[in-house]
């Protein structure tokens, strides 16, 4: 009978540290780990996000292009911004074609009164950016885009 008590009290100890333990590793979490990884992703953010790296398109007309990911909020949409440094377009007409995994997508974009404040257009028919298994390759679902004279 006492080999089944102190059995019974071992396994309640045990579950106690356990418990203790898991929650001393969560705050430890918290205190140390979580500030490095929101500072870490806020400088991430900044490099990376719609406006941070403009290219220029041609004389004056910059862009600057973000694909969505598996790490984006929904709703996931390509995203493109236009700005013009020089001089104010009126009408702004393309096509955005992205290839990739053998395959290509096109967007159709128009812009109006482009100026040196960055006009957003969203275009919901290009994919996710995303890696996909093909023929024992890996290849993403976006290699490559192009801006098409419309």
């Amino acid at each position: 009978m006492s080999m089944h008590v102190s059995f019974g009290v071992l396994r309640w100890v045990l579950s106690i540290l356990k418990k203790t333990s898991s929650w001393l590793v969560d705050k430890l979490t918290r205190w140390f780990i979580l500030p490095t990884y929101r500072h870490s992703h806020l400088t991430w953010m900044k490099r990376t996000q719609l406006g941070s790296s403009w290219s220029e398109l041609w004389d004056g007309v910059e862009y600057d292009v973000s694909f969505p990911h598996f790490g984006y909020p929904e709703p996931r949409a390509c995203r493109v911004a236009f700005r013009s440094l020089k001089k104010e377009v009126s009408r702004l007409e393309m096509i955005l074609e992205v290839r990739g995994a053998g395959l290509r997508y096109q967007e159709p974009i128009q812009v109006c009164n482009l100026n040196k404040h960055a006009v957003i257009v969203t275009l919901p028919g290009i994919p996710e950016l995303e890696p996909k298994l093909s023929k024992g390759n890996l290849r993403f679902s976006i290699e490559e885009y192009e801006f098409l004279a419309r």
